[in-house]
């Protein structure tokens, strides 16, 4: 029977971080400073912050892991790379999330810097071996990988629509619940992310990406302040057009 730190090695998923992750950072982090071999990476790595620019490779899929990554700051992408060197976009990572969990040591996708991001560097030793003795993180980390299972049910749900508004609406509310999440009430919405990385995200062209939201500011349902900052003005189209509700949608958003 594998052990559970193994197991959650061993997931291929990535899951976001919660206070009990923030505390083992802060606790690997202390005991790094203390001299506590666990906590240095491989190679003699330390574990802690790591900065990156806007573009640069965070990691590679199906190299040798040797550590997960806390955002601190900044915005992440998560993908797989087709033969032709197309990106297939998985998901987009911000504050607090941790990313980096693999198959069998090796990284089961790339990451990329969006933003510039700062992020904790955790060796995979460390938190192995910190998992066995906190019960309660294990908890935790088990129940983000439902969530993170949950998300990818949810993006593969959003892929089989196939009315573009609905995509990019599911994808407005998926922004907006990250950005509550981190606690930030502010009535604008950011948008870090190019119109290609969203377009590869929701499965569409650029072009109609770009149609999707002129379409959707024309009906104000959005209002856009700049390529990176809108807000929502008629809520409860955006949420008819995300759950695709036939009898409350504007008749011309259902049919676009």
């Amino acid at each position: 029977m594998r052990s559970r730190s193994s197991s959650v090695a061993r997931c291929g998923v990535s899951v976001s971080c919660l206070p009990a992750l923030r505390s083992a950072r802060r606790a690997l982090h202390s005991s790094s400073r203390a001299g506590d071999r666990c906590a240095r990476g491989f190679a003699g790595n330390r574990a802690g912050d790591r900065r990156f620019d806007k573009g640069n490779q965070i990691c590679h899929e199906a190299d040798y892991a040797a550590a997960v990554f806390d955002i601190i700051s900044g915005v992440v992408k998560t993908y797989r790379t087709t033969p032709d060197k197309a990106e297939h976009i998985s998901a987009f990572l911000f504050a607090d999330d941790l990313f980096g969990l693999t198959e069998e040591r090796r990284y089961v996708n790339s990451a990329k810097a969006v933003t510039a991001v700062t992020a904790y560097r955790i060796p995979i030793a460390a938190l192995e071996a910190r998992l066995p003795k906190d019960a309660a993180l294990g908890f935790h980390v088990i129940c983000k990988l439902c969530h993170e299972l949950r998300e990818t049910q949810r993006h593969a749900l959003l892929l089989g629509r196939r009315n573009a508004l609905v995509r990019m609406a599911m994808f407005i509310q998926m922004l907006e619940e990250f950005q509550t999440a981190k606690g930030d009430r502010t009535r604008e919405l950011s948008l870090p992310m190019s119109r290609s990385d969203i377009a590869d995200y929701v499965g569409m062209s650029r072009e109609t990406v770009s149609r999707s939201f002129r379409a959707l500011e024309s009906r104000r349902i959005l209002e856009f302040s700049g390529r990176r900052q809108l807000r929502i003005r008629d809520r409860h189209q955006l949420e008819a057009l995300a759950a695709h509700d036939e009898d409350h949608m504007d008749s011309r958003l259902a049919d676009h």
